[in-house]
């Protein structure tokens, strides 16, 4: 008994565009008629019509497990899909976007990345390596296809095929993995983000992040199911690698790497990934003040344009809800006084300079570190936190001493105002939010654990170590 599974509810209404849907399948199929076909029957008629010589077609949108409870061979199942999966003609319809839909039938979010690798600070040898593969692919030599990135939380795998993304023209696509491992056939859904990826003419990268527990290998039990998405995803990996003219690179990531190693060893071996890479905290003498200085500088362009808006604001009679920047403003224009003394207090002080404020945060929770010496206690997105508080606090300190009433106002107010020593304001910012490396010692310790296991001894590490 032939059962096809209707996935577009256009070919419910129209007979006449499913007959000519099905001519498109290699399965022979009998033209439908009213008197060969069950519409959406209940368990009745399809018992029924098993004790008749001529079955009939099934046509349903629900599967037979679903129905039954348990998979059934007698059936030969046939999807019947748009041309264009997996975009239906209700989606073009109702004016769809492609994001809604690639979302909700295969558990991808797909976005144009808003930053590049310049927004990496740090990491020399990573940009070094990704330069040299950007220049053999610009000449056609090579394609970048894979890479594989493992390290401690926040050390920035996510955060770098963004930025990669955003520097190769690619679309940043991620796959919602509890989604998708939710899917009534998984299998099958690897094979339809696949084909959809490498049919565009767009160029993609697809993230999947914590990869291990899509192979169930994150503690949980294993199962069928993952043994056969692990072979799908060895299939299409050999696919993208071999390909001549791919517009997709493959990123995976993970958090237990040693498990994948022990488990999956054929996973991350040549011929899978161009790269591996294991990232590390940043260098207290290289990728630590490069970071810090990046920034500060980002956090220091941010503020300056809110302040800027907000005056200007305030000059063109709009409401600003600070009653703090009010009263400054109104001081300013009566005394004519440049907005930019105001921020040139807060962002260009002589506190800020970022060697010294590393070796502040260093003298005052260094201690509690459990990386080596030449490692930064701080990932790249604890950096930012810690940086932006920073300004957040001078800025909190000169406006709060400039809207008290009984300040006089004049240019040498703001050039006379001492501001509070950068290890007093940092001690505040470390002590109230502390690094992971001091709060979840045990979980970053783990992680950093892998990467000297891995290396066992004086082999050769499969990782590239990035800090």
């Amino acid at each position: 008994m032939i059962w096809l599974l209707i996935e577009d509810s256009e070919y419910f209404k129209n007979e006449e565009a499913l007959n000519t849907r099905i001519k498109d399948f290699d399965f022979i199929i009998p033209e439908l008629s009213t008197e060969n076909t069950l519409y959406v029957p209940t368990i009745e008629q399809i018992n029924e019509n098993f004790t008749q010589s001529n079955p009939k077609i099934i046509i349903d949108y629900r599967t037979p497990e679903s129905i039954f409870g348990r998979p059934y061979s007698v059936f030969t199942m046939i999807d019947v899909r748009a041309p264009d999966f997996p975009f239906s003609v209700e989606h073009k319809k109702l004016n769809i976007d492609k994001a809604t839909v690639l979302s909700e039938k295969l558990g991808l979010r797909i976005a144009k990345p808003s930053v590049t690798l310049d927004d990496m600070a740090g990491a020399s040898v990573l940009h070094d390596d990704i330069n040299k593969m950007l220049n053999l692919e610009e000449m056609g030599i090579m394609n970048i296809t894979g890479l594989f990135l493992f390290g401690v939380a926040g050390a920035g795998k996510s955060y770098f095929a963004e930025c990669f993304a955003g520097t190769t023209g690619r679309y940043f696509v991620m796959l919602d993995l509890s989604y998708f491992m939710s899917l009534p056939n998984p299998t099958k859904s690897i094979d339809d983000i696949f084909v959809f990826l490498l049919s565009q003419d767009e160029k993609y990268l697809l993230l999947i992040d914590e990869i291990e527990k899509m192979f169930q290998l994150d503690g949980s039990s294993s199962s069928l199911v993952s043994d056969q998405v692990f072979g799908k995803m060895l299939t299409w990996l050999a696919v993208i690698y071999e390909s001549k003219s791919s517009n997709l690179t493959f990123v995976a990531t993970a958090n237990r790497v040693e498990n994948l190693l022990k488990n999956k060893p054929e996973f991350v071996r040549r011929g899978r990934f161009d790269r591996l890479y294991f990232l590390n905290y940043p260098l207290i003498e290289e990728s630590a003040p490069a970071i810090v200085q990046m920034y500060l500088d980002k956090e220091k362009k941010k503020l300056t344009r809110v302040l800027l808006e907000q005056f200007k604001l305030y000059n063109e009679g709009e409401k600003i809800n600070s009653k703090r920047l009010i009263f400054i403003f109104k001081i300013f224009v009566k005394e004519n006084i440049d907005i930019h003394s105001l921020i040139n207090k807060i962002i260009h002080n002589d506190k800020m300079e970022v060697k010294r404020m590393i070796q502040v945060i260093e003298g005052l929770i260094g201690r509690a570190k459990i990386t080596d010496a030449q490692y930064f206690i701080y990932t790249p997105p604890e950096i930012k936190s810690v940086v932006k508080e920073i300004l957040q606090s001078y800025a909190e300190e000169v406006t709060a001493i400039l809207s008290k009433d009984e300040v006089p106002f004049a240019q040498s107010t703001l050039e006379n105002i001492v501001l509070t020593p950068i290890h007093a304001v940092l001690e505040d910012i470390v002590f109230k939010t502390p690094p992971l490396q001091v709060t979840a010692p045990d979980g970053i310790g783990y992680q950093l654990a892998q990467a000297k296991n891995i290396k066992q001894g004086d082999r050769i590490a499969p990782f590239t170590e990035i800090s």
